[in-house]
């Protein structure tokens, strides 16, 4: 645990953000294949369900506003219907889009994919990449001057897809620097890097850092791959994303700065780049230093990828994995990270088993709950209540242990298999999320209603079960038995 990163974090209020790049949609086509084509040796999708998520510089965006900071977006959409349906998704994350143009005769890019279950069976995008015309350049140009003003960061995420030109970037760059305004960017693969000229950080993975140096992507060079953008492009930090080693911090004179990854189940690597970028400008805006700053992106970066496609996370999610301990094998998951595995489990056909409860001083009721739960199918994920929860829940004395002690020794009980923790003072929201196959409360339960959400698992066809009664001693009992022996009495 790092409490004083954690309360760093927790202390950022909502700083103003600036995101300018390529703006995108992607629209995910869910669906179930059952048979191959008569046509073609291809699967059959048969389609259920269609979502537009934030793509490109929006994920960005999108990200910054699920941590609740003020964001402004600056790009180029085209004057269509998948721009109409971009404009309205910027609307319900609460980005200001005042900065957005739309440019007749140009399309949106959208990018399609096709996915069966978990499965994504292909990509379908629809773009032009060209660059805008040096008119749309210059009337961007203004529009991000103004916005300018108002941020106390600028993030710049370059796909490459024709709005940041080098003469635009240019320009920019000099704008934020004439703003006192700190500028990263997350470089475009394959470009010219003297484009970034100047800006403030640049964030490659190592792979791009590589290919920008004309070095090797080998792990012993890492050093020579991010010493050469410093130099060559006087930049204050060079940011290298490193995959599972993590992330490095490089600057001027000083000594590079490593953390390492936290170890989390990798679904999808989309978005993940953007999530680094948007926490680095996150905390940079809010008052932290770089070295915070990298910390916690490479925190959250590690979070993103072990969800499916691009899902914004909360501060709460982020605080949660800050607050427990970087070393421990531990067994928590985020919501997000949890639908994903679920999802994918009930795809092999595997039974999932959900328990919840406050867990305050694990006791052997809790392991007799937990081995019964286990017992019952393949997979058992613990939904624990937060220390805010329990206060509202048991009075101002508990919890006696905090969530992050509690998530540490679920975790070393064999019989589980995901932690989680949950703010709210039910675990409803849970259960309509993750719809595990069977809920499981103790024997104290004596009919199905007393059990909290009940009705909701048996509406997907789920099913309740209880756990034989134990005799055991429970967290108040023990209490009450520590205080006494040492004669005092409980206030």
């Amino acid at each position: 645990m790092n409490p004083e990163l954690a309360a760093r974090f927790a202390s950022i209020g909502r700083p103003r953000i600036l995101v300018v790049g390529d703006l995108m949609l992607d629209r995910y086509v869910w669906g179930s294949v059952d048979r191959v084509s008569p046509e073609a040796p291809i699967p059959v999708l048969k389609v259920t369900e269609q979502e537009d998520r934030p793509g490109g510089a929006f994920r960005v965006a999108a990200a910054l506003a699920a941590l609740d900071a003020k964001v402004e977006c600056a790009g180029v959409i085209g004057d269509d219907a998948d721009g109409a349906a971009l404009m309205r998704l910027l609307d319900e994350f609460g980005v200001d889009a005042k900065a957005v143009l739309r440019l007749p005769g140009r399309p949106t890019t959208v990018k399609t994919r096709m996915v069966a279950r978990v499965q994504q069976l292909f990509r379908v995008d629809r773009e032009v990449a060209d660059a805008i015309p040096e008119s749309a350049q210059a009337r961007l140009l203004k529009r991000v001057g103004a916005a300018l003003k108002r941020a106390d960061a600028v993030l710049v995420p370059d796909y490459n897809k024709g709005v940041l030109t080098p003469p635009f970037l240019h320009a920019l760059i000099r704008a934020a620097k004439a703003a006192g305004r700190p500028l990263i960017v997350d470089p475009a693969r394959g470009v010219d890097p003297t484009r970034y000229k100047g800006a403030t950080a640049i964030c490659p993975n190592r792979f791009e850092a590589a290919l920008a140096a004309g070095l090797p992507n080998e792990a012993p060079l890492v050093d020579k791959i991010a010493v050469a953008p410093l130099r060559r492009l006087g930049l204050d930090a060079c940011v290298i994303t490193r995959d599972r080693e993590g992330m490095s911090l490089y600057r001027k004179g000083e000594k590079p700065y490593h953390v390492k990854a936290r170890a989390h189940e990798v679904f999808d690597v989309t978005g993940a780049g953007d999530v680094v970028l948007s926490l680095l400008g996150f905390v940079l805006a809010g008052g932290g230093d770089f070295e915070d700053a990298v910390a916690i992106a490479n925190v959250a970066g590690g979070i993103e990828v072990a969800k499916f496609g691009f899902v914004p996370l909360t501060r709460h999610e982020i605080q949660a994995e800050l607050e427990v301990a970087a070393y421990a094998e531990t067994k928590l998951r985020s919501r997000g990270e949890l639908a994903t595995i679920v999802k994918k489990l009930k795809s092999q056909g595997k039974t999932v088993v959900f328990t919840n409860g406050c867990f305050d001083l694990l006791n052997a009721n809790h392991i007799s709950l937990l081995r019964h739960s286990k017992s019952l199918g393949d997979v058992l994920i613990v939904a624990t209540n937060s220390d805010e929860s329990i206060r509202r829940l048991k009075g101002p004395s508990r919890p006696i242990l905090s969530e992050a002690e509690r998530v540490e020794l679920l975790s070393a009980v064999h019989h589980v298999d995901y932690v989680t923790v949950f703010p709210e003072d039910t675990p409803r929201p849970l259960l309509q999320l993750l719809q595990p196959d069977i809920l499981v409360k103790g024997g104290d339960y004596k009919r199905k209603e007393e059990v909290v959400g009940w009705e909701i698992v048996e509406s997907y066809g789920g099913r309740i079960a209880r756990a034989p009664m134990s005799n055991y001693h429970s967290t108040s009992r023990i209490v009450e038995k520590v205080l006494n022996s040492h004669g005092r009495s409980r206030t």
